[in-house]
């Protein structure tokens, strides 16, 4: 989210609706009513996304709405709950959470489909449904049809207005707000609009009021998903780095709401869900026996792979021992072409009928696949643009392309090497130039930019307006 933790302001509509998207792509196979994906999506988390309270689960599945062609609904009360779960009422549909009614047709853009949909009514019965360009509003065709058979409406807010609505009317009278000459801006002032189930745009500063068991994003996922840690260490300094930076921003609010908890979970809560779902850690994990340590720690499987600095000789000769070994190899180089030659070369005496195999490797003329211990020809073709499946143990693959750095990946239950990356950076000792980056400009006192400024001047400031 875009505002600091116990800051009032309001999240920005493509962080709300990127969110939201997540947690709808997440329901489906979930929700009764919504088919898994075909693909199951892949997710990238910030520390502070991981963190983020939101609204449970069971709520968000409830409040999801969907609507197929032929259906019978009630239209007064599925627009009741479109509002009480954040979409607003407007002339003319344009952007993302809002709809609108003309008589037997009622336009809706959800907050996770790329244009809206405008729906004709038969009676009670949803007619037809159409995708609609919100700037020109006539259809337009989304995967080479225009026509919908059926669409997703979600939440549109991780508060709803209507459970926000709920908790402002439980709210004393003495909390409400007393207008006084010069008083600075309260979370006072948004009670009229959460007693009238508003979606205004700092409700979601009182998710944590809203649900008394709020859920984190590891909620959402299905049991078989699987869950990348990046570096263990650096994820927990990040959220201890988060916390300190949230208990500071608690402490200088003039006022809170009672009974106002962190956004955030705390890293304790969470570090038990991490290792219920064993994730899996790429960088470095906790040491020794701590009881906090992952469930598998994939960063002591990678090695980095030998250098050969432009010397292509003990490059010739390791190739020829991997394959003995039965090592499965792939060169990833702007030379593949040339390096594939010289490998040719290498070759020619041993094995000169070939046909094509997979990725530029071959087989006898019998067409066998090639076994370890025994090193195949390459075919005169040139090498593979892309690498779509796995390569066969013990075989040698050439990729015309770029990567920065190569890698050996080692099953470390018996040292076996699984997969050996070389790039130009293992076999030149080459790497593409880094771009030229941006300086930012020389640190100054915080002060020195009011230097000008006298006691007693006025000034203008952000939220609270002009002051002296």
């Amino acid at each position: 989210p875009t505002p600091l933790p116990y800051d009032r302001g309001p999240w920005s509509e493509r962080c709300r609706a990127d969110r939201l998207t997540v947690l709808t792509r997440l329901m489906a196979g979930q929700h009764p009513q919504m088919p898994a994906l075909e693909l199951p999506p892949l997710i990238v988390a910030s520390a502070r996304a991981f963190l983020q309270k939101t609204l449970p689960k069971r709520r968000f599945m409830t409040s999801t709405r969907v609507l197929r062609v032929g259906q019978i609904i009630d239209l007064e009360k599925i627009i009741a709950t479109w509002l009480g779960i954040g979409y607003e009422e407007a002339s003319v549909v344009e952007a993302a959470g809002q709809f609108s009614r003309r008589g037997g047709i009622i336009d809706i853009f959800p907050i996770a489909m790329p244009f809206p949909v405008r729906i004709e009514l038969f009676g009670d019965e949803i007619d037809t449904m159409r995708t609609f360009d919100p700037a020109t509003q006539r259809s337009i065709e989304v995967n080479g049809s225009a026509s919908v058979e059926t669409i997703i409406v979600p939440p549109t807010r991780e508060a709803l207005p209507a459970v926000a609505q709920d908790f402002a009317l439980s709210l004393p009278e003495e909390l409400d707000p007393q207008p006084e000459e010069g008083s600075l801006p309260s979370w006072r002032d948004d009670i009229a609009d959460l007693r009238a189930g508003n979606a205004f745009p700092n409700l979601e500063y009182y998710l944590p009021l809203l649900y008394p068991q709020p859920a984190s994003l590891l909620d959402y996922l299905p049991d078989e998903a699987l869950v990348v840690v990046d570096d263990w260490r650096e994820l927990a300094t990040a959220v201890s780095e988060l916390h300190e930076h949230a208990d500071q921003m608690a402490n200088e609010q003039t006022s809170l709401p009672p009974n106002f908890q962190s956004p955030l979970f705390a890293w304790e809560q969470m570090v038990d869900l991490l290792n219920w779902r064993q994730p899996l850690i790429l960088g470095d994990g906790p040491e020794g026996d701590d009881p906090e340590r992952p469930y598998l720690d994939f960063a002591s499987s990678f090695e980095p792979g030998p250098r050969y600095g432009g010397q292509v000789r003990p490059l010739l000769t390791q190739l020829k021992s991997a394959q003995k070994e039965g090592d499965r190899v792939v060169v990833l180089s702007q030379q593949a072409a040339r390096l594939q030659d010289l490998w040719r070369e290498e070759l020619r005496d041993i094995k000169p009928e070939s046909l094509i195999l997979r990725g530029g490797l071959t087989s006898d003329e019998n067409g066998d696949e090639p076994s370890p211990g025994h090193p195949v020809t390459l075919s005169p073709n040139h090498p593979s643009q892309t690498l779509s499946s796995l390569p066969d143990s013990g075989s040698l693959t050439f990729i015309q392309g770029a990567l920065p750095e190569g890698f050996v990946l080692v099953r470390r239950e018996d040292d076996h090497i699984l997969l050996d990356l070389l790039t130009d950076a293992e076999i030149f000792g080459w790497n593409r130039p880094a771009p030229r980056r941006w300086r930012s400009p020389r640190p100054i006192a915080p002060e020195a930019r009011f230097a000008d400024i006298t006691a007693g001047d006025y000034v203008v400031h952000l939220e609270y307006g002009i002051g002296r």
